[in-house]
């Protein structure tokens, strides 16, 4: 696991899937995030309501890697957790052209208006992009992004949740 997890954040569940099998059907988005989002979510204040709130959160970051990932040999999605927040870190492989994407749409994102921004873009009638996952998911979920490159040129989006109201 990359320095991502180490820490004070304990470990609840990691996927790996082949980037061959991922890449087969959009779908697999939406599958590996609530089957995710199902195992980690048993022990909340509000299991189905955090069931929600992390599959919904998990399939925009999963989508992401769907459409942005260099060839290589896998894809893997870990969640930890400390305390009420959910700290998602997705490895995808990378390039140099990936590794520029992915500092810019983190940067984009992390900017501090990023709500007013979603919503200028939402009214203008932008088309779904990366761009705006990311953003909608710091507008209204309060998500904080880091990037790390790994070896070999492995992309590690690090996201940071608060899903449950005591955090």
């Amino acid at each position: 696991m990359s320095a991502a997890v180490d820490g004070p954040f304990v470990p609840t569940l990691e996927v790996t899937i082949t980037t061959g099998a991922f890449d087969s059907s959009w779908s697999n988005c939406e599958r590996i995030s609530s089957y995710v989002a199902r195992a980690v979510s048993h022990n909340r204040r509000d299991p189905l309501l955090h069931y929600n709130l992390l599959s919904s959160a998990l399939n925009e970051i999963l989508e992401l890697a769907f459409r942005a990932h260099a060839p290589g040999a896998s894809i893997s999605c870990s969640v930890l957790r400390k305390d009420a927040v959910d700290r998602i870190v997705l490895s995808v492989p990378g390039n140099d052209e990936l590794s520029g994407t992915y500092r810019k749409l983190v940067g984009e994102a992390a900017r501090g208006d990023s709500a007013e921004r979603l919503a200028s873009e939402i009214k203008a009638g932008a088309p779904p992009s990366a761009g705006l996952s990311l953003m909608e998911l710091a507008a209204n979920y309060k998500a904080q992004f880091r990037l790390e490159i790994g070896a070999g040129q492995r992309i590690s989006l690090v996201t940071d949740l608060a899903l449950d109201d005591e955090a």
